[in-house]
C-alpha cells in the first residue's frame, strides 16, 4: 500500500501532501480518546471525554468540503463521459501515449469489434500491427499531439484527413483519433 502511494505521488498531477495526515487522523483521534479516557480515573469524566471527541469528529465532518478532483462539471450521476465516436469494424486502436486508457471502455461500447493496444517499443506490438488485417487508428490526447510522431517507428503513416476530435468530461483537452496506414514498401 505504501509503495502504491509513493508511485501515485510521482505520477499524479494532483499532489495531495496532506493525504497521509488525513488517513492517520482517525487513528490519532481513537488513540487520544483511549489514552484520555484511561488517564481520567472517574467514570463521568470518561463519558464527557468520549462525547467531546465525538462532537469534534461530527463538527469536522460537517465542515469538510470535497475537492472537485479535476472535474470540469459539478458532481453528477455520470462521473466520466466520453463523447461517442464510431470507427470502422474490426479496427485496431493504438493508444499513443498516457493517459488514454480511461477512454477505452467508452470507445469499445460504441465499437464492439475494436481491439486496443498500448503502444510501446515491443516486438509483440509490432507483430500485432503486422498481423492485423483491418483498419488501424491512433488515439492521442489533444494536449499531446506530438505523440503521433511515434507511428513511423511502427511502419505506419498518419492520414492527416482522417483525424477526428472528440471530448471527455475529465478535462477540456479531449482526444484525437486518426486513421493510420501502413507505409508503402520502397
Amino acid at each position: 500500500m505504501a509503495s502504491a502511494y509513493l508511485i501515485w505521488l510521482t505520477v499524479s498531477p494532483i499532489l495531495r501532501y496532506a493525504v497521509s495526515i488525513e488517513v492517520l487522523l482517525g487513528v490519532i483521534i481513537s488513540i487520544s480518546t483511549i489514552i484520555g479516557s484511561r488517564a481520567i480515573a472517574q467514570r463521568w469524566c470518561e463519558i464527557i471525554w468520549i462525547i467531546g471527541m465525538s462532537f469534534l469528529v461530527v463538527e469536522a465532518a460537517k465542515h469538510t468540503t470535497y475537492p472537485r478532483w479535476g472535474r470540469l462539471l459539478p458532481y453528477h450521476d455520470v462521473v466520466l463521459r466520453i463523447d461517442p465516436i464510431k470507427i470502422a469494424l474490426n479496427s485496431l486502436v493504438l493508444l499513443l501515449g498516457p493517459p488514454e486508457a480511461y477512454a477505452v471502455p467508452s470507445i469499445a461500447a460504441e465499437n464492439p469489434t475494436a481491439q486496443f493496444a498500448g503502444i510501446y517499443d515491443s516486438r509483440e506490438i509490432r507483430d500485432k500491427i503486422n498481423r492485423h488485417t483491418g483498419p488501424i487508428y491512433g488515439l492521442v490526447r489533444m494536449n499531446s499531439p506530438e505523440r503521433i510522431s511515434v507511428v513511423p517507428e511502427f511502419g505506419l503513416e498518419l492520414d492527416q484527413e482522417g483525424c477526428r476530435d472528440f471530448g471527455s468530461s475529465v478535462d477540456h483537452y479531449g482526444f484525437k483519433i486518426c486513421h493510420l496506414h501502413r507505409k508503402a514498401i520502397e
